[in-house]
């Protein structure tokens, strides 16, 4: 799938901008730490633009990325509280993902279809429980929170049910959920101790876990899209 140097050169990019932003992060706030954090998904962007075939799912994805780079980079930013542009951001890259499992949901392996609904439902299960539990505690961020959990949720339902690897597209949509929840328990509930590292990993798994499920499957694909 990786085969010229140009992207191996991205994903390369790609891993150390996200190891180094959890290893040796630069001075919160600061130019700097703004463009390591978002060097990690725009380096995917770039990896995904060499690599896949032409199509609508190609641009979806690297749309995907990028709107993934813009929340990274607002949330990265401490000139002011910019938690709002990051949610609409990342609330698009969902849109953009949901996009392309929807189009693939048909032609998923029978044999796994009870695997795939059973986890659909501890998903949607999961996002009520969340939702539950910070209500109370959201203030004027009720309905942003609500439209943006039914989204990811959305997400990543249709990831699993979708004809992409079970295991990778359910083990991108799980990390992004657990993730985005791990952000939302730290500012709204209870900040807990090394939650910055947690809701990185978490975050970079379920990134490259979407995009291996979607490209490994893309030669396969090419003449449908």
């Amino acid at each position: 799938m990786i085969q010229s140097n140009g992207a191996r050169a991205a994903l390369a990019i790609s891993l150390l901008a996200a190891f180094s932003y959890l290893l040796l992060p630069f001075p919160v706030g600061s130019i700097s730490i703004i463009i390591q954090k978002s060097l990690a998904c725009f380096s995917l962007a770039i990896l995904v633009t060499l690599v896949a075939p032409a199509g609508h799912t190609k641009k979806t994805l690297i749309l995907a990325l990028l709107a993934s780079t813009a929340g990274d980079a607002f949330l990265a930013i401490r000139t002011g509280d910019f938690f709002i542009h990051g949610l609409g951001s990342f609330l698009i890259a969902h849109l953009l993902y949901i996009r392309i499992f929807a189009k693939n949901i048909s032609g998923a392996a029978a044999s796994s279809q009870n695997l795939r609904h059973t986890g659909s439902a501890l998903i949607i299960g999961f996002a009520i429980i969340m939702m539950y539990l910070l209500w109370d505690n959201l203030g004027g961020m009720k309905a942003p929170v609500f439209i943006y959990i039914t989204v990811i949720s959305i997400m990543g339902v249709t990831a699993i049910l979708s004809n992409f690897s079970l295991l990778w597209a359910g083990l991108g949509a799980i990390s992004f959920m657990v993730s985005d929840a791990a952000i939302a328990v730290n500012k709204f509930l209870s900040p807990f101790d090394w939650s910055g590292p947690f809701i990185w990993i978490t975050y970079m798994l379920a990134q490259y876990a979407l995009v291996y499920a979607i490209l490994s499957s893309e030669p396969q694909k090419k003449a449908a899209i």
